[in-house]
């Protein structure tokens, strides 16, 4: 090989290897994602990488050889190019923002940092640089700067700390809630400015979960704030745990105007009560006089009027009364008597109570308890009676002919290690019924259906749905009208091993009974003259003996001087009280034990409470009737020893009619009972009658009538018809009339 051969092969060998080397270079180019871009010192395009053709919408070829003043967006944009390549023949590096417009005309924000690029002798022959499209970051920033504004708007406070609690952003609000500025807002920690402890924040990143706290806050300028924290914890991406997010609302506003309803809502109730205190004190004289004067020997006619002014008056007493319910119930005042109970003695005495009225418009009433239900149950015994009461009362006003039922069964059992269950009571009758437009309203307070519009306060539903619903239960009604209605309703109770059964005595009529033999001296303290005279004619219509002062400090002299077996005590009146007067007589009196029985026109919750607080023995609101005030006369002043039922004949004759005609009724339902082998309704009567004669004194009728119900458990035929046989022949011997 001669020398041209060889100068041909090496220069063959110089130009392969340096197409590798372009390549190699141009692969490296194109492999970056940012662009980057070769110029000479006139800005003329020597070289570009395909991400920069990428960014400008052209294809490599398309730039190539074009001036990069042709892609500037802007005139200040051209400017920032010269003056930049200027300093680039200076030698010097630079870095700034650069505006190009696309081949689509969009724009295009970058950031290039060029550099001078240098040929033989270090002369600066052109310029390179790395161009970075910033479109992603500027789209991030301004939506970070968005999310900031809409933080720094937000009702809510938000806090962002470490963490070790130090705070690292909080928003506007946060700053203005808890009343701290700008300027000392830095270096602070989260415990530095909220009223949380350690173990509160420990907590958090113990369990990983969000915890929630309410608390009282006082800023720096001594304004308080209600709070409620919201915090929990922040993750990066690598699902590291760095830190807490804590949100705050303010329930300042809430929490006050809920203070102001609270005060406004006692301020009613406080209202009512000394309202109708005033309204309940001319009441007992109404109801009161004409209570008595139905004991007299009246004609038809003046009965008719008596009965007409005593119905008049009760009607007006159930509306106050059903009023001050509803401002008790909505101020949270419904008295719990949480108790055991037994479901089956809870329905009879509901039923006894409303007897007479079912007799008289010649119902069928049944009973339906399904027998999986525990009889003995754990519940809020008054205010279910209360509910079931008003709905058969209403069911019995609303029914002229036909039946009533009564069914009950569990709905909703909870889970098996709960002692509770869901009981369903339905009440259902056959009466006149309700318009469907008129359903939707039932519950409401004072509404009426059109055609009962005359009956009732209107009150009646919209107390039973409001008691439901604070048990925790709901009510509803379906209707047909001409065909019945039905009301159902819900409560949740817990069962219990406890037998309650020896504690029951069912009552089928109101009654009172003396049983003191012997006359009691009473003294009243009463500063209401009409009020002091009817307790004075009932006292005396008992037989008892009574004398009557004004106020408390009366009272004390009196006492001073004569011997009381009993005091009604009115609990409010002027110059002494009855709540000081009683605790000066239980202190200084000389029988510092004698009975005392408090009369007050108020009604509200506490009001029993705070009598028996003072030492009143028992508590009787006003208006007071007969027949309470001598059962509370005889629970207090019977002889404990020796306890005998004894009636006047005056009570005899006017209550034993009805006596009678109950247990007529009674021993009619038994007999067939007995004829038909029904077990359950034999004991069920039998326990009723059992109660009823023994209430009445009729104490071989209670004993037989016990025997007849210990052989109807035993399930004895034989025996239980010889001791129906020797239970009516009692009745004959015990019952004269």
């Amino acid at each position: 090989m001669n020398n041209v051969d060889r100068t041909l092969s090496a220069l063959k060998a110089s130009v392969e290897r340096l197409t590798m080397l372009e390549k190699r270079h141009r692969n490296l180019l194109d492999s970056l994602n940012d662009g980057f871009a070769i110029v000479n010192n006139g800005l003329q395009i020597l070289q570009l990488n395909s991400a920069f053709a990428h960014m400008l919408g052209y294809d490599y070829e398309q730039i190539t050889g074009k001036n990069l003043l042709s892609f500037a967006a802007h005139q200040s944009d051209q400017i920032a190019l010269l003056n930049g390549i200027s300093r680039r023949i200076d030698k010097q590096k630079d870095s700034y923002d650069l505006n190009f417009r696309t081949k689509d005309g969009r724009i295009v924000t970058t950031n290039i940092n060029p550099t001078p690029y240098l040929g033989d002798g270090d002369k600066v022959i052109g310029s390179f640089a790395v161009i970075k499209d910033l479109t992603d970051i500027i789209k991030a920033e301004n939506t970070l700067e968005y999310q900031a504004h809409l933080l720094d708007h937000i009702s809510e406070g938000v806090i962002v700390t470490d963490e070790k609690g130090n705070i690292e952003y909080w928003n506007s609000t946060a700053k203005n809630m808890l009343g701290f500025i700008a300027t000392c807002s830095l270096n602070l920690n989260i415990f530095d400015i909220l009223p949380l402890d350690k173990d509160f924040y420990i907590n958090i990143f113990a369990n990983n979960k969000q915890v929630y706290t309410e608390s009282e806050f006082t800023t720096p300028s001594g304004i308080q704030r209600y709070l409620r924290l919201s915090t929990a914890l922040l993750d990066n991406k690598h699902s590291q745990e760095t830190g807490t997010v804590t949100i705050i609302s303010d329930l300042t506003e809430l929490i006050i105007s809920r203070q102001q309803a609270e005060q406004a809502s006692q301020a009613k109730t406080n209202f009512l009560a000394t309202t109708s205190h005033d309204i309940r004190t001319p009441m007992i004289g109404i109801i009161g006089a004409s209570d008595l004067l139905l004991q007299e020997n009246l004609n038809d006619y003046q009965k008719d009027l008596v009965t007409t002014v005593q119905q008049s008056g009760q009607q007006l007493l159930d509306l106050i009364n059903n009023i001050l319910d509803i401002s008790k119930i909505e101020a949270g005042y419904t008295a719990e008597e949480i108790k055991p109970f037994n479901l089956l003695e809870l329905i009879t005495e509901c039923t006894s109570t409303i007897y007479a009225k079912i007799k008289a418009n010649n119902l069928d009433l049944f009973i339906e308890i399904e027998p999986s239900i525990p009889l003995v149950l754990v519940g809020d015994t008054l205010q279910i009676k209360r509910i079931i009461l008003n709905l058969l009362c209403n069911a019995v006003t609303f029914t002229e002919s036909g039946y009533i039922k009564i069914s009950i069964m569990p709905i909703d059992v909870y889970e098996a290690n709960d002692n509770k269950i869901n009981l369903l009571f339905s009440i259902e009758d056959s009466g006149s019924g309700i318009p469907n437009d008129e359903l939707a309203y039932i519950f409401d307070a004072f509404h009426q259906v059109n055609h009962h519009s005359s009956i009732g306060t209107g009150l009646g539903l919209n107390i039973c749905k409001k008691l439901v619903e604070n048990m925790g239960g709901q009510i509803w009604a379906s209707s047909q009208v001409g065909k019945g209605s039905e009301f159902s309703f819900y409560i949740p109770v817990e069962k219990t091993d406890i037998n309650t059964n020896d504690s029951y005595v069912p009552l089928l009529t109101s009654t009172w009974e003396n049983i003191s033999p012997h006359k009691k001296n009473i003294l009243i303290v009463e500063d209401n003259k009409v009020n002091s005279k009817i307790l004075t004619y009932m006292l005396k219509n008992i037989d008892y003996e009574s004398l009557s002062v004004k106020n408390g400090k009366e009272c004390l002299a009196i006492l001073e001087k004569h011997d009381f077996d009993l005091i009604l005590m009115d609990m409010q009146m002027p110059v002494l009280d009855g709540y000081k007067t009683t605790k000066i007589i239980r202190k200084n009196y000389k029988k510092p034990d004698i009975p005392i029985i408090a009369l007050t026109a108020f009604a509200m919750n506490g009001d029993a409470k705070r009598c028996i607080e003072a030492g009143c023995d028992y508590y009787l609101p006003k208006p007071v009737n007969i027949a309470s005030l001598s059962l509370a006369l005889d629970k207090l002043l019977s002889d404990k020893q020796d306890k005998v039922t004894v009636m006047s004949e005056t009570l005899i004759d006017s209550l034993i009619p009805e006596f009678i005609s109950s247990v007529k009724d009674l021993f009619e339902q038994l007999e067939t009972a007995i004829d038909s082998n029904n077990y359950e309704i034999i004991k069920n009567i039998t326990h009723d009658l059992k109660g009823i004669c023994g209430m009445y004194g009729f104490i071989g009728l209670s004993e037989a009538s016990a025997l007849v119900n210990q052989y109807a458990n035993k399930l004895d035929d034989a025996n239980l018809k010889i001791a129906f046989n020797n239970l009516k022949q009692i009745f004959k011997v015990e019952i004269k009339y």
